[in-house]
């Protein structure tokens, strides 16, 4: 499983974006080996990552306007992400139309957590966010 933390990374070392074609080959052998229920997510928000405000946060930098969306993350990370998601969704279609006799489940892993991120100060919630920590 390739999680958000290992996907930031990838992106921020620039290294070439990750292909869905992994995923793909990794479910293919799995089908191989006689898998047939399948439960894929795509990555979380990265750009709400702690690790993605570091600049900011330590020096009390103010950064540009429309780097920073009005939930305090990184915008371009985030975009790099749902490109991501959106190779991956049409992977796993891919999928559903090759192995008509399997399951394959795509789990909107980023839209539940920036939805969370987001009214974490108005549902009362504790969130820290680096530099923002909500509590009620």
């Amino acid at each position: 499983m390739i999680q958000s933390t290992t996907i930031f990374v990838l992106f921020s070392t620039k290294y070439p974006l990750l292909q869905s074609s992994n995923q793909k080959h990794t479910c293919q052998y799995l089908y191989s080996q006689g898998a047939r229920t399948f439960w894929i997510h795509n990555t979380g928000p990265i750009g709400c990552l702690p690790v993605a405000l570091p600049i900011h946060n330590a020096y009390n930098y103010t950064p540009a306007d429309g780097y920073l969306d009005q939930n305090g993350c990184v915008v371009y990370q985030n975009d790099m992400a749902k490109e991501f998601n959106t190779k991956l969704n049409d992977t796993v279609v891919k999928l559903r139309a090759l192995y008509l006799d399997a399951s394959f489940v795509y789990v909107d892993i980023f839209s539940a957590k920036y939805e969370l991120i987001g009214n974490a100060k108005k549902e009362g919630k504790p969130f820290c966010h680096t530099k923002f920590y909500y509590q009620n």
